[in-house]
């Protein structure tokens, strides 16, 4: 299993009704979401040895738009998404990952408004994983 489908996995805990998140890009669905890992790997070395490692995920949601209350609703639906996140390091339930190593995950960007059309809008927030190896 890749790292993005772990982090997959452990994200679909979070709303049971969100049937799949996609790999890279998002569906053709008027509600869609997708994980894509961002180019970026920031590396710590200790003198012991180990490399901490933190890697950068964005995670989009093309969300229904036309109403007021639409948008509302996707306000606090990653909102609270944000908050489970946060949550979930507090009761130790993470993604495991490399070798079943277990990850510290944490929100590095705050979700934000990235595109409307017509009768849709795409909201992303950046997930962080930090494991040490």
């Amino acid at each position: 299993m890749t790292i993005s489908e772990s982090i997959i996995e452990w994200l679909l805990g979070y709303d049971a009704s969100v049937e799949g998140i996609d790999t890279d890009v998002l569906s053709a669905n008027t509600t869609s979401y997708a994980l894509s890992k961002e180019p970026t790997i920031n590396r710590k070395k200790y003198l012991s040895g180990k490399v901490e490692n933190t890697e950068y995920y964005q995670f989009t949601a093309r969300l229904d738009s036309q109403t007021n209350a639409d948008r509302v609703g996707n306000t606090a639906w990653l909102e609270g998404l944000e908050k489970w996140v946060a949550k979930q390091n507090k009761v130790n339930n993470l993604p495991l990952i490399v070798d079943g190593k277990v990850c510290e995950t944490f929100i590095s960007s705050s979700f934000y408004l990235g595109q409307t059309q017509e009768d849709n809008a795409l909201y992303s927030l950046t997930i962080a994983i930090r494991y040490t190896n």
